[in-house]
C-alpha cells in the first residue's frame, strides 16, 4: 500500500499590520506534499 507524501510547511511569511485597527496585514505560507489542492483559511 502506498502513502501519498507527507504535507509538509516550507516556509511561512508575516507582514504587520501597519497601525491599530487597519487591514493591511498578510500571511504567506508555501507548503507541499499530500494530497489535492490545500485551502487556507484565516
Amino acid at each position: 500500500m502506498n502513502e501519498p507524501p507527507e504535507l509538509v510547511i516550507n516556509s511561512i511569511a508575516t507582514t504587520n499590520l501597519s497601525c491599530y485597527q487597519s487591514n493591511d496585514g498578510a500571511i504567506s505560507v508555501n507548503a507541499s506534499g499530500g494530497t489535492g489542492n490545500l485551502t487556507y483559511i484565516w
